[in-house]
């Protein structure tokens, strides 16, 4: 009799939390314990696809995740989940600084 068990898959690196300001790119790698196993990406619990501000790449053991772009409400929990392994982390982002200077005229009375 054969049975087949899932691969046990075991996260090597984990994901780390990122703090960005607005308009910059986020970075999120995590590392498996196999090759060739497919990953899946969320950003507060709804699944990421690739797209112009979403890149997802898989190089041998290693996940990546790039925001491009990330305005101020995209903050909050990041989860990887590739089988059996699953790491989590959080993507802060901060206002941007803004600096008003004005000229002031001069007046002579």
């Amino acid at each position: 009799m054969n049975f087949i068990s899932e691969r046990d898959i075991k996260i090597m690196r984990p994901l780390y939390s990122v703090e960005i300001t607005e308009t910059e790119t986020a970075r999120f790698e995590v590392e498996i314990s196999e090759e060739d196993v497919h990953g899946n990406w969320k950003l507060k619990g709804e699944s990421l696809r690739p797209s112009p501000d979403c890149e997802i790449k898989e190089e041998g053991t290693k996940h990546i995740l790039i925001l491009y772009n990330v305005p101020l409400g995209q903050a909050g929990q990041v989860d990887f989940q590739a089988a059996n392994a699953k790491s989590n982390a959080h993507l802060r982002v901060k206002g941007r600084s803004l600096f008003i200077t004005c000229l002031l005229n001069c007046i002579f009375i």
